[in-house]
């Protein structure tokens, strides 16, 4: 009976749009319904409509479900929007295996896979902040620090790594990286790594951070002072001295910009990745003095939250 109902009111939705004269369709697949995807979509939308452009947006919600998902791609596929937009990386991934004939922009997504970025049809913006614009304010607030410690699997997040030991060298640090093939070595990974190292460095990495092994690393850094560097302001709230965030709203602007691009006839596979621009500071005072670091005031006041 629901999935009646919900195909009905998708067969109104798409008779609604065809007879809707210069309306842009936009298909909209969120992985599951959250603020920061809903800020995107935001973000989005008023960038096409500052730009003169008149878009119809078609909400989804995948709510995590793969067969919902499939159910929800195969019909999008059908009905050949203008345009796609995914956000998540649940929703990117469903839409990239199902669907090649029509344009998708994806935002908010973390690390994109090799195969996302090799598809003809689609283009976006990852989540991922700049390893040199983490460093640089790492060097703001330690400026004496000069080994970064960071633990990874090599499978998962070889290029990561990579890409962070150049931006390291560039502000003239080193970082030490030391391999994990699965969550039951961090412990003993952690504590080789810690001896040799000034602080840790957090990267998007499923097999190292499980939340048994988050949890452990973030105690295991407050008892032994070492600055954590999270990956985002829940990291910085569970106890990581920092985070450089992400502005949502703006993820969605430029996942316009794209979309825009691609209405103005560029094809996605012109189209670079594009990765954050405005990238809030977030700090933690109250680690800060456990681990006896005393941050500037002028760091302090430039940053978007400050937990006491």
């Amino acid at each position: 009976m629901k999935k009646s109902i919900y195909l009905i009111l998708l067969f109104l939705l798409f008779a609604g749009y065809a007879s809707g004269a210069n309306r842009t369709i936009i298909v909209v697949i969120k992985s599951k319904n959250i603020a920061p995807y809903n800020q995107a979509i935001e973000g989005f939308e008023e960038y096409l409509k500052g730009k003169g452009i008149n878009p119809w947006l078609v909400p989804y919600d995948i709510e995590g479900d793969d067969r919902k998902a499939v159910e929800i791609i195969d019909e999008v596929r059908q009905k050949k929007p203008d345009l796609i937009l995914t956000l998540g990386t649940t929703a990117t991934e469903a839409a990239a295996a199902r669907i090649r004939n029509i344009p998708i922009v994806f935002t908010v997504v973390l690390n994109p896979a090799g195969n996302l970025r090799s598809h003809e049809n689609m283009t976006g913006v990852a989540m991922d902040i700049p390893p040199i614009a983490q460093f640089e304010v790492v060097k703001s607030i330690l400026p004496g620090a000069k080994r970064i410690g960071v633990l990874y699997n090599p499978v998962e997040t070889g290029q990561v790594v990579e890409n962070a030991r150049d931006a390291a060298v560039r502000v003239g640090m080193t970082l030490i990286a030391v391999s994990v093939a699965s969550g039951k070595e961090v412990p003993q990974k952690l504590e080789e790594l810690s001896k040799k190292v000034d602080l840790l460095y957090m990267i998007a990495d499923s097999t190292v951070y499980t939340p048994k092994s988050t949890e452990f690393i973030l105690i295991h850094s407050l008892k032994n002072g070492i600055p954590f560097i999270g990956l985002s302001e829940k990291y910085v709230k569970a106890g990581a001295l920092l985070a450089l965030s992400w502005d949502y709203n703006d993820l969605g602007t430029q996942a316009g910009e794209l979309a825009y691009k691609i209405i103005q006839n560029a094809r996605p596979d012109e189209l670079s990745i594009a990765y954050p621009r405005n990238i809030p500071l977030i700090l933690n005072l109250r680690t800060a003095r456990n681990i006896g670091i005393k941050i500037p005031s002028t760091i302090i006041r430039k940053a978007e939250k400050v937990y006491e």
